[in-house]
């Protein structure tokens, strides 16, 4: 995500299309940040859809009970979609 956030998105993509077996056969954890990884890059590609999936993601991760994670793509969000300071 941080490269997404730099611009290099290219650089981002190539990562995420290398890492994608490992992600998938890891936890949901894993498989949802990856998830929203995409969805980050989707919008910062000046696709809408990502930022509904980033919101789906984090949505997912209150449903499964995970603060952890939840509480970290919901600052990232914040920061850098509403461009919300970090609390």
């Amino acid at each position: 995500m941080t490269l997404i956030s730099r611009g290099e998105t290219q650089k981002a993509s190539n990562l995420l299309s290398m890492v994608h077996h490992y992600a998938e056969a890891l936890d949901t954890h894993v498989q949802g940040l990856y998830r929203f990884a995409w969805a980050y890059l989707d919008y910062r590609n000046g696709k809408i859809e990502g930022q509904k999936e980033m919101l789906r993601v984090i949505a997912l991760f209150d449903f499964l009970e995970v603060p952890i994670s939840r509480d970290f793509a919901q600052k990232y969000y914040n920061r850098h979609v509403l461009n919300l300071e970090e609390s």
